[in-house]
């Protein structure tokens, strides 16, 4: 197995970076829709983007290691287990 290019901690804030930036865009914009998941639970076209930049960076960085996310993202099963909750962009 190769060796990561990032150390666990730089992963994490990259991933976090990559996120961030797609929920900043989305705060600027002029146009936001916002559907409801639950009763009370809202969520902006930002919320499921900013989680599949994520997922996507992860799976680059981290192939064998396991996912779960808010908005429905769940893969791998391994010792290792990233559990991503974007900033609710509503």
């Amino acid at each position: 197995m190769d060796k990561p290019n990032l150390s666990d901690l730089e992963c994490a804030r990259e991933a976090a970076r990559i996120g961030a930036a797609i929920l900043q865009a989305g705060w600027k914009s002029q146009k936001v829709n916002i559907s409801h998941k639950g009763t009370i639970d809202l969520v902006t076209e930002y919320d499921p983007a900013s989680e599949a930049a994520i997922v996507a960076f992860l799976s680059r960085e981290r192939p064998n290691d396991g996912i779960l996310a808010e908005e429905g993202t769940s893969q791998g099963q391994t010792h290792r287990l990233w559990c991503i909750d974007p900033l609710d962009g509503t």
